[in-house]
């Protein structure tokens, strides 16, 4: 098991990209079906606040520190992640790995960016965007990627991944096949190495202002509060 670090009650795994992805590598060899969540600064401000929601991210597999507000929310409990690890960098790099070696497959969720990734994804995929129809089918999948967005994803992650029991690893990804499609471009390089991603995201996006300002004001305040009371 990786080393972990609890923020605002949730546990954060901190493992390096090659770490993350070695093991969702090995989930494929290891019995039961496993969870990889990708919590974010405002996944962490909801679970601070939703107990079942809390309990979904602390029983997953591999919870993935997604954000530059968690390397420093690490930093003020006296922590560091080895890197920074976004779900739309490892849901990359685990289709190239699934195409390699042969995997099955499917997104359920994230609508147009998910069916413009298919064209130019790595690894062949199926993708539903219905749960009637996914549940129908059933499929064997080795990975099946979750684009429902944070909350959404792991509250039907938790009622329907045990119905798809030929699934081994589902990964919560929100938005990440808008980005790797290139719906919705993503941040230069040098922006993502700075931990800029966000600004890019909300020049994008303006109408995420809402969350994006509880992701760089509220959490950090939550934090730091959080600190203060220990």
């Amino acid at each position: 098991m990786p080393e972990s670090c609890f923020i605002l009650g949730t546990r954060v795994d901190l493992v390096s990209q090659e770490d993350a992805v070695r093991a969702i590598i090995t989930m494929q060899a290891l019995p039961g079906q496993h969870v990889v969540a990708t919590p974010n600064p405002e996944i962490l401000l909801d679970a601070h606040r939703d107990k079942k929601l809390r309990g979904i991210l602390n029983s997953s597999s591999l919870n993935l520190p997604d954000g530059i507000g968690l390397a420093l929310a690490l930093r003020l409990k006296g922590r560091q992640m080895p890197e920074r690890v976004t779900g739309v960098d490892t849901a990359q790099l685990v289709c190239g790995e699934a195409g390699k070696r042969g995997w099955n497959v499917g997104i359920f969720g994230g609508w147009e960016g998910s069916e413009r990734f298919r064209s130019v994804a790595p690894c062949a995929l199926r993708v539903w965007q219905e749960d009637a129809d996914i549940l129908r089918d059933n499929p064997s999948l080795n990975i099946l990627f979750v684009a429902l967005g944070g909350g959404k994803q792991e509250y039907w992650t938790l009622e329907n991944l045990p119905r798809l029991k030929r699934v081994k690893t589902a990964m919560m990804v929100g938005g990440a096949f808008d980005m790797l499609s290139g719906r919705i471009p993503r941040a230069p390089l040098w922006m993502r190495a700075w931990g800029c991603e966000w600004l890019w995201r909300w020049y994008q996006e303006p109408w995420r202002t809402k969350r994006i300002m509880r992701s760089t004001i509220l959490f950090p305040l939550a934090v730091i509060k959080e600190k203060q009371n220990i």
